[in-house]
């Protein structure tokens, strides 16, 4: 099962709001030139600040209470940057039935505009059920 496509645009106070959660001072995510210094062509994106697009992309299915996150593991292909559109949708590669609870993996893919692979990021998740 797989959800819609999302168009995807990170923006700077959305960098600036993560790293700033993170504790992260580098300052390759608080101005283009220093980026560009460091040899990026515009402020990147933190490794796993694509993970934040679960939010903005609607799942043909729900996840029922109780939900235990069991692991989670990010692959980054090609550096992300911000002010670039990305095509992102969410997966359900794998869901199997133990006794009261469903145990899920489904993956985050995000594309930049070539539908190149940028990033997957997938969560292993226990659930009371899937709707």
């Amino acid at each position: 099962m797989k959800s819609e496509e999302a168009d995807i645009i990170f923006n700077m106070e959305e960098v600036q709001q993560f790293v700033q959660l993170l504790g992260d001072q580098n300052p390759i995510y608080q101005s283009i030139k220093t980026a560009k210094t460091n040899g990026f062509q515009s402020i990147p994106l933190p490794p796993t600040m694509p993970m934040i697009a679960y939010k903005r992309i609607k799942t043909p299915w729900q996840l029922q209470h109780p939900v235990i996150h069991r692991k989670q593991h990010c692959t980054n292909y090609h550096t992300m940057y911000i002010n670039q559109t990305y095509h992102a949708f969410v997966k359900l590669e794998d869901q199997y039935q133990r006794k009261q609870f469903t145990f899920i993996q489904q993956s985050l893919y995000l594309y930049d505009q070539d539908r190149i692979l940028c990033f997957k990021g997938t969560s292993q998740l226990i659930t009371g059920g899937l709707i």
